[in-house]
């Protein structure tokens, strides 16, 4: 069962946010003060009374450090794997975690939401989501795995109202197009094609009816709608993508379906020339950039020349 919980967030205003901080009665750094963290540490609090193991995935190697230096603090034994964790040694990390007493591991998505096994978590957490949503998807899978015998519950947090739904609004558009064209279904559309404004104030996002959702995960779900003081605004179900409807996709949409459906393709049959293509989109984007700054540093170069008497 894969959940998004939609959480209020701070605004981008540097104005507000400085007189957010400046109104801050405790450090900035206290997990309770992030509702995202506050709903993520009951997750775990609540998936560790229940006797099962959880998956934490973030794109963001500074979101990870919080959630590593946090769980420290609280004296929390966890397993850690991101970009700078030696090929070698991952091998011990998950045969320790799938077997070991270890509850919590804490994963960067691009280093570790392929070609791992950790089937010793039933719970995955997603605190962020990517364009691609291809990336979410093989994260979930590390705990999709032979050898997993509970239920799998996935929660995606998302900020409401802020850039958060935006990105998941398009990454969910993409998933709908892959649908339609793999499976020839036609889910109904719960995203829309112009969330490209990723810059605005946050929305206000009204307090969804959450009692439909009781019952459904009842060890950890269900506690956390228990408090009445919690900051779940919205849930949304994997399975209600995926209602049908009766719209068809135009050529375009059909098209970038298509080619989400063949790149994917080539990253699980042909990993090795997927990462090679990668590498070269990287080094391309860093080669035009690099020639932009020489272009724009020859141009301040010109200028100060002929302003000079």
């Amino acid at each position: 069962m894969t959940e998004t919980l939609r959480v209020r967030g701070l605004a981008d205003s540097e104005t507000l946010i400085q007189e957010a901080f400046e109104a801050l009665a405790e450090p900035l750094d206290t997990p309770s003060l992030s509702n995202k963290m506050h709903i993520l540490f009951e997750i775990l609090r609540f998936s560790e009374e229940a006797n099962d193991k959880v998956l934490v995935f973030t794109h963001s190697i500074p979101t990870l450090e919080y959630v590593s230096d946090q769980l420290n603090k609280a004296g929390k034994t966890y397993s850690r794997i991101d970009g700078m964790t030696l090929v070698k040694n991952r091998q011990d990390i998950t045969k320790n975690f799938n077997e070991g007493t270890v509850n919590v591991c804490v994963v960067s998505t691009r280093a570790g939401g392929v070609g791992l096994n950790l089937f010793g978590a039933n719970r995955v957490v997603i605190l962020d989501q990517h364009f691609n949503p291809m990336w979410e998807q093989q994260a979930v899978g590390r705990s999709y795995r032979i050898g997993q015998e509970k239920a799998v519950f996935v929660y995606r947090l998302a900020a409401a109202g802020t850039f958060e739904q935006a990105i998941q609004n398009q990454g969910l558009f993409k998933e709908q197009l892959a649908t339609r064209v793999v499976d020839r279904k036609n889910p109904t559309r719960r995203a829309f094609l112009g969330a490209g404004d990723y810059i605005f104030e946050p929305k206000h996002v009204e307090q969804k009816d959450l009692e439909p959702y009781k019952g459904k995960d009842p060890f950890v779900l269900d506690r956390l709608l228990a408090d009445p003081g919690n900051k779940i605004l919205s849930i949304t179900p994997t399975e209600t993508f995926y209602t049908e409807d009766g719209i068809e996709l135009t050529a375009a949409e059909e098209k970038e379906a298509e080619q989400m459906f063949k790149d994917e393709q080539v990253r699980r049959q042909q990993q090795q020339a997927h990462l090679a293509a990668e590498k070269k989109r990287l080094e391309d984007h860093q080669a035009h950039l690099a020639a932009e700054k020489k272009k724009e540093k020859d141009r301040l170069k010109t200028v100060q020349q002929a302003s000079k008497p």
